[in-house]
């Protein structure tokens, strides 16, 4: 069962606890995390009713880290497990998806207004070096909250990426237009940091001029990351040099319309490729995820993984049982399945993309890739299975 909880907190300026810093420009967000919770501050009227309010989200299996969490003093009344409490595994010191981070605090702007408008996430204080460039295309929302993206977005800028989050959708747009107003959000959001080297660490580019440049997005975002590799020079934007889908959807109700797919045979042969899937997303079907992944056979094995996540219910209490839904990637509940999996995976071939590094764990169903991290009584979090075709449970 899915469970939310909405806290509201006072912000009178930033969330500096959680190592976000605000920019103090119109309609500003800042995204932050502290690993218990998720939390946005904002002054935006379709956010939150008040300016300054801080709002907590927890769902799936999100009491385990609710603060002072009652579950665990209340095991006895839970069946099935023993007593004894056994906890999953905390974030890696190390790693691409562990917490040495080369920046330890997040800024971000906020620019323009509708389906126009996009947020710049970077390292604060800016990066006097240039930064590979990333584009996080949230799930399908009529109104489009970036703190249900913040820890992946947070984890991806302080590891020395400059990540774009394009609103692109409200309760007036149609699915139809979802790659058209997401390409032009980020043509504008580069042209602006470009335009503004001043306040903004600038892009990235390789030794021919071309710049490091990748996409990735949750659900309808998934979809939508795969439609704009494949139609990228619609909006002159950069070539993607690596692309990831996590339980990618195309229709909220699970109909037959819903996010239209495009050619993606047309998506570059040389682009790496993660297709991410959880083994009880109840949220979407296979179709989309592999729908996208049978029509880009031009990409070859070698750059390209299906990853099918899987739940792992040796966590005690129950409520500290790993569940593999529609939204863990997405960063929800903070659990293995962020820190050694989807942190890891997208951390990973972003690098191995960009820099050359990391290969082994995102790709060739290597040990590496596969470690989900131990529990507290030693024993191993459940595998994903890797795969070059699509699985699905």
């Amino acid at each position: 069962m899915k469970r939310l909880v909405t806290l509201s907190i006072t912000v009178l300026i930033a969330l500096t606890g959680c190592g976000t810093v605000a920019v103090n420009t119109p309609n500003d967000n800042s995204i932050s995390s502290n690993g218990n919770k998720t939390s946005y501050a904002t002054n935006d009227p379709l956010i939150t009713n008040s300016p300054g309010n801080c709002l907590v989200y927890f769902t799936g299996n999100a009491a385990k880290n609710r603060p002072n969490n009652q579950v665990n003093n209340n095991i006895a009344q839970e069946t099935g497990k023993n007593s004894t409490i056994v906890t999953g595994p905390s974030q890696s010191a190390t790693g691409p998806g562990g917490s040495n981070y080369t920046y330890s605090s997040v800024m971000s702007e906020t620019i323009g207004s509708g389906i126009n408008k996009f947020i710049i996430f970077e390292p604060s204080p800016k990066a006097s070096e240039t930064l590979p460039v990333l584009v996080f295309l949230h799930g399908f929302s009529p109104n489009p909250n970036p703190s249900l993206n913040c820890d992946i977005v947070n984890h991806l800028v302080k590891k020395g990426y400059i990540v774009i989050w394009p609103y692109y959708e409200n309760l007036y747009t149609t699915v139809e237009n979802y790659d058209s107003n997401a390409g032009n959000a980020i043509k504008s959001a580069l042209d602006y940091i470009k335009a503004n080297s001043y306040t903004h660490a600038q892009p990235k580019y390789d030794a021919n001029e071309n710049m490091d440049f990748g996409i990735l997005g949750h659900s309808a975002g998934g979809t939508t990351t795969a439609n704009i590799a494949s139609r990228y020079t619609t909006w002159n934007l950069p070539k993607p040099k690596a692309i990831i889908t996590m339980n990618a959807g195309k229709d909220h109700n699970g109909g037959s319309g819903g996010v239209p797919y495009r050619d993606y045979s047309q998506i570059p042969s040389d682009t790496y490729m993660l297709a991410l899937v959880s083994s009880d997303d109840i949220n979407v079907e296979a179709d989309p995820s592999t729908y996208i992944w049978n029509h880009s056979t031009q990409i070859p094995s070698s750059i390209r993984n299906w990853i099918l996540i899987k739940s792992d219910n040796n966590g005690s209490p129950d409520s500290n049982d790993i569940v593999a839904i529609h939204n863990d990637v997405n960063n929800q509940v903070l659990d293995a399945i962020d820190y050694y999996g989807a942190w890891k995976w997208v951390t990973a071939l972003f690098n191995y993309a960009f820099f050359g590094t990391d290969g082994d764990y995102c790709l060739g169903n290597t040990d590496n890739q596969r470690y989900m991290g131990l529990w507290s009584d030693g024993q191993a979090v459940n595998e994903p299975v890797i795969s070059e075709t699509p699985v699905w449970p």
